[in-house]
């Protein structure tokens, strides 16, 4: 998911993606809001986007990148993931 401009997404239950998932606005501000748990699996990418996810957790799989903003009741992630801060 590339957004362009400002983007709000709310999912009512979970969000799981498969291999190799991008969440990368192009421009703008992208937020995600997720209702139950926030699953990526391998080697995805997650950059410059806020996800909140207050009742389950927030978990990467292995390999994958995140340089963003998470709110998470927990927070997890697998082997050789990258947890970095976005630059401004």
């Amino acid at each position: 998911m590339r957004a362009r401009g400002d983007v709000t997404i709310r999912i009512a239950k979970d969000l799981k993606t498969s291999r190799l998932a991008i969440f990368e606005p192009y421009v703008g501000v992208t937020q995600i809001f997720v209702g139950g748990k926030a699953k990526f699996g391998p080697e995805s990418v997650v950059a410059r986007t806020t996800f909140s996810v207050p009742a389950g957790p927030f978990q990467l799989s292995r390999m994958s990148t995140f340089d963003g903003a998470v709110c998470a009741q927990k927070i997890k992630g697998q082997k050789a993931v990258h947890f970095g801060c976005p630059l401004p």
